[in-house]
């Protein structure tokens, strides 16, 4: 059963009761995670260089019994530094140097207070890397659900991802693990996490190549202006990053292993000639940059290149119970009257048929020869709130005759009144009642599943009033009229990639096939064109490069992936035979496509199906488009509006870079620029601009 609330004591915010809209960049989170990173390196080093070098350079406190000097970091005593049991010693005596050779980045949080310290900073930069790869994850599905990516790497990111959330999570071992009682633990964690960066690393870089991306906005310093980079160049640089970082990742995981399972690391050891390092240290080095500072960049060019995603959150609306002034129960979104806090049961009316208004319940006192006269009677105020099956049935009323409606504008006083109804209690007519005095007023809200239908108004007769709208008359000059006809659940709000593309309309499909450098078919029909390809050619062939061309409006889609609502990308599992190199040999064939259009007319007359059916009383009145970067359509096909009822809107809100050309069957269109809003209202069966 569902949970009813009190109505709100407050103002609703602007948005109130709809739904939730958050843009996300996946690689932002990831530049987030580097940040976290390296400042908490940052933060480490500071604290480790106040606080931690002072403690262990001191040594063990004079007073400390000598049975004790051995204890925490001083427990250490020979070995290449010759130290005894609560001796000092510097970061360069350190337990790392000591065992590997040099004092590696984590030294700075190895000791206390460096370690309590960076553990409670420690998880800005955990919860920045699994959001990033939980946002990653749902990129690649979305790309392989376009078509953009083959199965077999979205096989491998669902079962990389899992493997990489959990090994991120685990990085914080190295908090837990302290390095001078538990080393073999500790690198655990450290080697958890250079598996997670290297999977991290792989995946970006497949997804980068097999998609054939291409950069417009590439800054190597603020100083210097942003350049482009095609595709060709993106690759070139993507694999060979690829090759170095697993090279020397490859190497880095290797040492770390042999030296978790208690192998033989001597190797770290060996000095490395005209640098004054071990080996150990040269090759943390190179895999630091291959690892935690290139990527660092790799990560701001994508976020900012990168379309963002639209997250949409929604909740189902609360019920909220309805009271009259004094605090009584009058029904809640059943029909159906609660007992409240104190009471035996549902109250009873003790006189008129209607709730919210009525006598008082208690019997009038004896008069007495020296009570003062009554006061005269005040005016009700507020709209008298109708529901409740009894109570609705009692307005409903027949052709010509309504008293008990008219009675509460004539007898009772009442100058606004507000029927509500809900499935329980409900009804299928209002017969609107002659002869009310003047600037009377009705609202009917329509909460029930089924429609009402108010009779007797001026022009129009009768009037429906569907599921969550509401219909305000009023009488003027002596006659019932339409004040508001509002919908109250609110605009259809259109949002995201996928939903814009379905809206947007059409300006005439059509379908060209190109092969041999030239077009070889075209047709209205996409599975005519693709039989053609299916016979013309041998399934699954190499050559020549093929493939089906959407045109939309005489304007070619660039991405092929997705032709007609339907995935090419999917080649023949998809009933596509086609064939193409990557993004050079597609630009190619859509060249020919559009050399064809220039001079041969062809598709159909511009519609928008889809957006019309939506301006129905049945389920919106209003209609809202909201670009975004990333979220964007350059054309908006407006369908006819003599099919549309008068009073229904559309407003185009363009939040992207680039603006939405709006047309309309004929010549007429309007440009909506960047930043800017376009409120449309059907008048008379023409669409015409709200101002």
């Amino acid at each position: 059963m569902a949970i009813r609330y009190e109505a709100p004591p407050y103002a609703p915010q602007p948005g109130g009761g709809g739904s939730l809209s958050i843009t996300v960049k996946p690689e932002r989170w990831r530049l987030f995670a580097y940040g976290f990173f390296w400042s908490l390196m940052i933060f480490a080093k500071l604290v480790c260089a106040t606080l931690v070098e002072p403690i262990i350079e001191a040594g063990a406190p004079p007073d400390t019994p000598a049975e004790r000097l051995g204890c925490g970091p001083f427990n250490r005593e020979g070995g290449p530094f010759d130290l005894e049991y609560g001796m000092g010693f510097t970061l360069d005596e350190s337990h790392l140097t000591q065992i590997f050779g040099y004092a590696n980045s984590c030294v700075v949080w190895d000791y206390t207070p460096a370690r309590e310290m960076m553990a409670m900073y420690f998880p800005f930069f955990e919860y920045s890397l699994v959001i990033y790869l939980f946002l990653d994850y749902t990129s690649t599905m979305l790309s392989y659900r376009r078509g953009e990516l083959p199965e077999w790497y979205w096989k491998l990111m669902q079962v990389v991802t899992p493997i990489n959330i959990f090994l991120a999570a685990m990085f914080r071992m190295i908090f837990v693990c302290v390095a001078y009682e538990q080393i073999e633990g500790h690198a655990l964690a450290f080697l958890g996490f250079q598996v997670v960066l290297l999977n991290v690393a792989i995946t970006n870089a497949m997804y980068i190549w097999l998609t054939g991306q291409e950069y417009t906005r590439v800054t190597l310093l603020p100083c210097i202006p942003k350049i482009s980079l095609s595709a060709p160049v993106v690759a070139f640089v993507t694999k060979i990053y690829l090759i170095c970082t697993v090279a020397i990742s490859v190497v880095k995981i290797y040492g770390t292993l042999l030296f978790v399972l208690g192998g033989d690391i001597s190797w770290y050891l060996i000095p490395v000639p005209f640098t004054g390092k071990v080996l150990g240290q040269i090759i943390d080095l190179i895999w630091m940059t291959f690892n935690a500072i290139l990527p660092f960049y790799f990560a701001y060019v994508r976020a900012e290149n990168e379309d963002p995603f639209i997250i949409e959150i929604d909740a189902p609306k609360h019920i909220y119970r309805s009271r009259d002034d004094g605090g009584h129960n009058l029904g809640d979104a059943n029909g159906e009257d609660e007992p409240q806090n104190g009471d035996s049961g549902p109250a009873t009316e003790t006189t008129g048929l209607l709730t919210g208004g009525g006598s008082d319940d208690q019997p009038p006192d004896e008069e007495t020869p020296d009570e003062a006269p009554a006061p005269p009677p005040v005016a009700p105020t507020g709209p008298r709130i109708i529901q409740g099956q009894e109570n609705l049935d009692s307005i409903k009323g027949s052709e010509g005759n309504n008293d008990n409606l008219a009675n509460i504008f004539k007898t009772e006083g009442y100058t606004e009144a507000e029927a509500i109804l809900v499935d329980g209690g409900w009804i299928s007519d209002i017969f609107l009642p002659s002869g009310c005095p003047e600037g009377s007023k009705l609202t009917v809200r329509c909460n029930s599943t089924w429609n009402v239908k108010i009779g007797n108004l001026k022009g129009v007769g009768s009037k429906v009033v569907a599921t969550k709208q509401r219909l305000v008359v009023v009488v003027i000059d002596g006659v019932w009229t339409i004040q508001e006809w509002a919908d109250e659940k609110g605009p259809f709000v259109v949002k995201g990639q996928q939903n814009l593309d379905r809206f947007k309309g059409t300006g005439g499909k059509y379908f060209v096939v190109v092969a041999n450098k030239r077009v070889v078919y075209h047709n209205a029909d996409l599975e005519a064109c693709k039989n053609f390809l299916m016979t013309k050619f041998g399934h699954g062939a190499s050559r020549p490069s093929r493939m089906v061309v959407d045109v939309s409006g005489g304007k070619v889609s660039e991405d092929p992936h997705s032709c007609g609502g339907q995935n090419q990308g999917g080649g023949m599992k998809a009933g596509f035979n086609k064939w193409w190199q990557g993004w050079p040999d597609i630009r190619s064939m859509n060249t020919v496509a559009k050399t064809f259009l220039k001079t041969n007319k062809v598709g159909g007359p511009p519609k928008n199906d889809n957006l019309l059916h939506l301006f129905n009383p049945k389920d919106y009145k209003d209609v809202e488009l909201h670009t975004y970067d990333g979220s964007w359509i350059r054309e908006l096909y407006l369908p006819k509006a003599n099919g549309i009822l008068s009073g229904s809107s559309l407003t185009i809100k363009c939040n992207s870079t680039w603006g939405v050309k709006v047309l309309y069957p004929g010549n007429w269109q309007k440009d909506v620029a960047t930043k800017t809003t376009l409120a449309l209202i059907v008048k008379e069966g023409k669409w015409i601009v709200k101002k």
